[in-house]
C-alpha cells in the first residue's frame, strides 16, 4: 500500500511537469512565432470556411515559363450539391491578340511568340485522375458523385504557364516579370440561378470575380530574384542557384507577385502595418538626374514620393473606412503602360523612369506635404490604395458591377485630395463630366463588357460613378456618408456586395427617397 502510494504521488508529480512544460512551450512557441502567423489574426473571421489553395511553383527563367503543382481544398458552403467544379483560366487571354486583356499595350504588332497561355497538364480529385475541359478561359470538372453541402473536396491541378512578352499586368520586360492573374482560381456559384460565373476577363476593366482564399505558397526561383508578392514570406531557403521562398498569403482574394533581380526598397511603418515601396534599380544613382526634356531618371525619388502620399492615403481611409487587416502592403514598380493596377496587398505601378519633374527642385519634388508639383501618379498610388478596401478586403463582381470598387476607390481619392490637398482638388486632380453627358452616357451599373474601350469606360465608371457619390455627400453630408461606407466596409469585409447591398445601407442611413435616386440614376 505505501509503495503503490509513493507511485502514485510520483506519477501526479510527472503528470504536473508534463503539463506544465507543454504550457510553456505553446507560450513561448506563440511568442516566438506570432509575427510569422499574424497574418492569420483576425477577430472578424469569415463565418464560413474558406479554400486553401496550396501552389508548388518552379519558374523557369530562359523558358520564361511558370511551372505549378496546385492542390485546393474545398469546401461546399452552399445549399446545393455540385455536380461540376469552375475554374477561371484568365492567363489563357493572352494567346490571342483579339483577347488580350491589355491596358494600353498594341498587341496587333506583337509577334506569336510574344503571347502567353496557360495550360492544364492534368486534373486529380482524392488522388484519382480526372477527365476535364478547357475553354474561353474555363477549366471545367465534372463531379461524380455530387459533392454535397458541407463537405470537402481536394483537387490536384498541374499547369504550365508561358509568360508573355510584353508591357503589361501579365508578362515580363528588361528583366522585370509581372505575375498576375496567373493560376487556375475557383469561380464563384450563384444559387439563385444554380450556374457558376464563366465569364472571360474582358479587354476593358477588370474581370476579377474570386472568394476570399488562404495561400501557402512554395515558390523556387533563380538565387538573385527578388520577389514582392500578395501575403507574408515566411522562409527563404537557398539551394545552389536557387532558392526556395515560403509565402503565406490568409484570407486573400488573389494571389500575386513581382520579381526581378534589380528591385530595391524603401519601407515605413503606420500601425502595424508596413508599406514598402519597390523600384527597379539597374544602375545605382546617388543623385537625382534629368534628360534634356526635364525627364527624372531616379526611380528612387519616385517610388519616395509615392511612399509618402500611400502612406498618408491609407491613414486617411484606414480611419474613415476600417482597419487595413495585414501586415503589409507593396508597392512596385514595372513596366505596366497605361496606368496602375490593384491587387491584394500589392499594388502595381508602371515605369518610373519617364516621370516629369522638369522645372521643380528635388525639395520640391519630394514635398508630399504641399503637393507643389501635382502628377497623374499621385491620383494613381491614392486611387489603387483605396482599393486595398474596396476590391480586396470588400470583394465585389468586377466583370458585373464595376461601379462598386471603381466608383468608390476614385470617390475615395476625391476626398483624400480635398481634405489633404485643396490646391489640386476636382479640375487639376479628377475631370468632370457635363451635365449633358451625365444624362445621356450609359448607365453606372453597366457591366465591362457594355464599353468598347477605355476611354468610356473611364468617364462613366470612374468619373460620373463618383459624381454620383460626390451628390450623396451634397444631400447627406460627409459624415454621414462615412458612417455609411464605414458600415458597408465592415458589414461586407471578406464577402462579395453587390450595388443591392450598398444601397440597402444607403437607404438605411437615409431615406428611400435618397435611395430612389440612387436607382434612378445608377440605371
Amino acid at each position: 500500500m505505501k509503495r503503490t502510494n509513493k507511485h502514485n504521488t510520483h506519477k501526479k508529480i510527472y503528470i504536473s511537469l508534463i503539463s506544465i512544460s507543454l504550457f510553456m512551450m505553446s507560450f513561448l512557441y506563440l511568442f516566438y512565432f506570432k509575427d510569422n502567423f499574424s497574418v492569420f489574426n483576425d477577430q472578424n473571421k469569415p463565418e464560413k470556411k474558406i479554400t486553401d489553395y496550396t501552389i508548388n511553383v518552379h519558374f523557369l527563367e530562359k523558358e520564361k515559363k511558370l511551372y505549378g503543382k496546385e492542390s485546393i481544398n474545398f469546401f461546399n458552403n452552399y445549399n446545393k450539391p455540385l455536380n461540376k467544379l469552375v475554374f477561371h483560366l484568365y492567363a489563357k487571354g493572352f494567346n490571342n491578340k483579339d483577347t488580350a486583356p491589355s491596358i494600353d499595350q498594341d498587341f496587333e504588332n506583337s509577334s506569336t511568340d510574344s503571347l502567353g497561355n496557360i495550360k492544364i497538364k492534368s486534373v486529380h480529385i482524392d488522388n484519382k485522375s480526372i477527365n476535364f475541359t478547357t475553354n474561353n478561359q474555363i477549366l471545367k470538372i465534372s463531379l461524380t458523385p455530387l459533392l454535397k453541402p458541407r463537405k470537402n473536396l481536394k483537387i490536384d491541378i498541374d499547369f504550365e504557364l508561358k509568360i508573355p512578352n510584353g508591357r503589361d499586368k501579365l508578362g515580363y520586360f528588361n528583366d522585370q516579370y509581372s505575375i498576375t492573374n496567373w493560376y487556375p482560381i475557383l469561380s464563384i456559384f450563384d444559387e439563385k440561378t444554380g450556374t457558376w460565373d464563366e465569364n472571360s476577363f474582358y479587354k476593358i476593366g477588370e474581370s476579377n470575380h474570386s472568394s476570399i482564399s488562404n495561400y501557402c505558397i512554395n515558390l523556387t526561383v533563380p538565387k538573385n530574384m527578388i520577389v514582392v508578392s500578395s501575403g507574408k514570406t515566411i522562409s527563404e531557403t537557398p539551394n545552389n542557384e536557387t532558392k526556395k521562398l515560403n509565402i503565406i498569403c490568409s484570407k486573400s482574394r488573389d494571389f500575386v507577385l513581382f520579381m526581378s533581380p534589380y528591385y530595391k526598397k524603401i519601407s515605413k511603418k503606420i500601425n502595424n502595418t508596413t508599406i514598402n515601396s519597390y523600384y527597379l534599380e539597374y544602375n545605382k544613382e546617388s543623385e537625382i538626374n534629368k534628360d534634356k526634356k526635364g525627364f527624372i531618371l531616379c526611380p528612387k525619388y519616385i517610388s519616395q514620393r509615392l511612399l509618402s502620399l500611400c502612406m498618408n492615403s491609407f491613414k486617411y481611409f484606414n480611419e474613415k473606412f476600417g482597419s487595413y487587416n495585414y501586415t503589409e502592403l507593396n508597392i512596385v514598380e514595372s513596366y505596366l503602360t497605361g496606368g496602375a493596377m490593384e491587387y491584394p496587398q500589392v499594388i502595381q505601378m508602371g515605369n518610373y523612369t519617364r516621370i516629369p519633374i522638369r522645372n521643380y527642385s528635388l525639395n520640391e519634388w519630394l514635398d508630399t506635404e504641399n503637393l507643389i508639383c501635382p502628377l497623374w501618379i499621385d491620383e494613381a498610388i491614392v486611387h489603387e490604395t483605396a482599393h486595398q478596401w474596396w476590391y480586396s478586403m470588400v470583394g465585389n463582381n468586377e466583370f458585373k458591377e464595376p461601379f462598386l470598387d471603381e466608383s468608390l476607390a476614385e470617390f475615395s481619392t476625391r476626398m483624400f485630395f480635398k481634405k489633404n490637398y485643396q490646391n489640386i482638388t476636382r479640375k487639376k486632380a479628377i475631370p468632370a463630366l457635363t451635365k449633358e453627358n451625365f444624362l445621356t452616357s450609359p448607365p453606372i451599373s453597366s457591366s465591362v463588357n457594355h464599353f468598347n474601350n477605355w476611354r468610356d469606360y473611364s468617364q462613366i465608371i470612374y468619373n460620373k460613378g463618383a459624381l454620383l457619390l460626390e451628390s450623396l455627400t451634397e444631400d447627406l453630408g460627409e459624415e454621414k456618408v462615412f458612417t455609411i461606407l464605414n458600415e458597408y466596409f465592415y458589414e461586407h469585409k471578406y464577402k462579395i456586395a453587390t450595388i443591392k447591398d450598398f444601397l440597402d445601407i444607403v437607404e438605411k442611413n437615409s431615406n428611400k427617397k435618397i435611395r430612389k435616386k440612387l436607382d434612378l440614376i445608377l440605371k
